[in-house]
């Protein structure tokens, strides 16, 4: 069995993978529309609709893009840019060859800096169509 460790994941925006990230997180959700069958005798049905895909991230802050990827700056600079909030996601989810990779929109940035201690961002691209599976 191969376990996906966290120095195996990678998220990628726009073809820069993103500075010092420490974690990440890929969603797929299936919309259910419940249906109403008769005999049921109040057992729900749902038949199985589209589904929706989040990828959320942390990381340290960073600012402009340097040597380690995209920071916090080119994060807040994509999403407060008109017409610019539509990103390319690719998401490596092991250390073999298989991403996932998709267009969505840059739609959360948060920093959050306490005293004493290291700044952080996070941040979520909602999908924006299909989400398709890549083995390079």
């Amino acid at each position: 069995m191969a376990y996906v460790l966290p120095a195996n994941i990678s998220v990628w925006i726009d073809n820069s993978t993103l500075a010092c990230a420490q974690s990440a997180s890929l969603a797929v959700t299936k919309e259910t529309i419940p249906i109403s069958c008769l005999g049921a005798i109040g057992a729900q049905s749902v038949l199985a609709g589209d589904y929706s895909w989040t990828c959320s991230f942390t990381g340290l802050t960073q600012t402009y893009q340097t040597h380690t990827g995209t920071g916090y700056e080119d994060l807040m600079d994509k999403i407060i840019t008109v017409n610019a909030t539509d990103v390319s996601c690719y998401i490596k989810v092991s250390d073999s060859s298989i991403y996932y990779r998709g267009q969505g929109v840059l739609s959360n940035v948060a920093l959050e800096v306490g005293t004493g201690a290291t700044g952080s961002y996070s941040g979520e691209i909602t999908g924006n169509g299909v989400l398709t599976k890549v083995t390079y």
